[in-house]
This record gives C-alpha cells, sequence and structure tokens, in this order.
C-alpha cells in the first residue's frame, strides 16, 4: 500500500541511514509492485459488482415488461 513507502521514493536510506534491503524490509520496487496488484484486484471486483448489478436490473426490467 501508498503508507509502505514512507514518503520517500529513492528507496536508499531511511532516516537513520540505514537501507531498507540491509534490514530486510520491504523496498520501495516491492511496495508499489505490491500496491499495483492491489489496484488490479480492486478494479477486477468493482467491474464484477457492476456487472452483477447491471445484470439484476436488466432481469427486474425484463420482470417488469412481461
Amino acid at each position: 500500500m501508498l503508507c509502505e513507502f514512507g514518503g520517500s521514493w529513492s528507496g536508499l536510506m531511511d532516516q537513520d541511514g540505514v537501507s531498507a534491503e540491509s534490514r530486510g524490509g520491504p523496498t520501495t520496487p516491492d511496495a508499489f509492485s505490491r500496491n499495483v496488484a492491489d489496484e488490479q484486484a480492486r478494479l477486477c471486483s468493482i467491474k464484477w459488482s457492476l456487472q452483477l448489478l447491471a445484470q439484476a436490473f436488466l432481469m427486474v426490467m425484463a420482470g417488469s415488461v412481461a
């Protein structure tokens, strides 16, 4: 998620002068790739929900016409 970036895009050093990689923590590219994957999953979920909503709406409309 974005909160994992810590406000620094360089990803080289933290405030204490130790790199996140040397501590075994998440690096900027890792956090960014997780953020992109999360965004893609969220968009897929929204798309699925909208398709389900549209299908339900069309079924109700077809039922009211008949």
